[in-house]
């Protein structure tokens, strides 16, 4: 299968990846004006890490690989892109990031045109598949020189990370094993760009992919069942387009109200 076919492009999704290049030029631009080297093409080596094992503890790893467990949803999140500090020392932020991606802050700040996105994935397992895991896998420049995927499991999503939520791809409960899991979203160069070997390449691409694996096994899918999981993919990045304008329109709604208000209050 052709993994880097491009589906469900929108004109929203091509129009938002131009503004988000624009951005990008304009601080290459300035950086450079500053007398700074950071460029949004630097390529940075990547690593793999793979936190799932040291998470769950040993013991109950190897229980789950050897037991069935099947893929929920893939949570599609955004978050505004506040470690692009790393990368332009321009903006002179700190990044978010931790040792421990389950305790980002990514999730506190509103979207902009630049933005971190990253999967959470939601893993049943136990009896009747009743138990449930969440999985976050993201690429990013977490560390001062150091970029790559990490892989870990995210106990507070629904707590820490709702808010982040842009879109939720219907795996339709197809079973997929852990290690097959973590296999999958290992699959992908950990290199790292700004400008195009980023967080939503990974993310989009990774999605896909998990859609792909999920349709692979026609023997145990419905022609209906074969047909949404295509629908998801072939429409997800216009999902994930139109979501992303509804939430920075709600964003600038919200600021200008604050606003308002603090002029009415002012005037008083």
């Amino acid at each position: 299968m052709d993994w880097q076919r491009r589906s469900g492009k929108s004109k929203l999704d091509r129009f938002g990846q131009f503004l988000v290049k624009t951005t990008l030029d304009v601080m290459d631009v300035a950086s450079a004006t500053l007398g700074y080297s950071d460029s949004s093409r630097e390529l940075i080596s990547g690593k793999i890490m793979d936190k799932v094992e040291d998470d769950l503890g040993t013991k109950f790893y190897e229980e789950l690989c050897n037991r069935p467990t099947i893929l929920k949803n893939i949570h599609y999140c955004q978050s505004d892109m506040t470690s692009i500090a790393k990368s332009h020392k321009l903006l002179r932020t700190e990044t978010l990031h931790t040792s421990n991606p389950t305790t980002s802050a990514y999730a506190e700040r509103p979207p902009s045109i630049l933005n971190h996105d990253y999967l959470v994935l939601e893993m049943g397992y136990g009896a009747d598949m009743g138990e449930t895991m969440y999985i976050r896998a993201e690429k990013t420049k977490f560390e001062e020189g150091d970029a790559g995927i990490i892989i870990a499991v995210d106990l507070d999503f629904e707590r820490t990370e709702g808010q982040a939520l842009l879109i939720t791809i219907q795996c339709l409960d197809k079973r997929i094993g852990l290690r097959a899991l973590q296999d999958i979203l290992g699959e992908h160069n950990p290199d790292y760009t700004l400008r195009d070997q980023n967080c939503w390449k990974y993310a989009r691409w990774t999605a896909r992919r998990l859609l792909q694996e999920c349709r692979q096994d026609r023997s145990n899918l419905s022609r209906e069942e074969h047909r949404m999981l295509q629908v998801e993919e072939e429409t997800m990045e216009s999902r994930i387009a139109r979501s992303h304008v509804r939430r920075m329109g709600h964003c600038v709604y919200k600021g200008l109200n604050r606003l308002w208000h603090s002029f009415h209050n002012s005037t008083d």
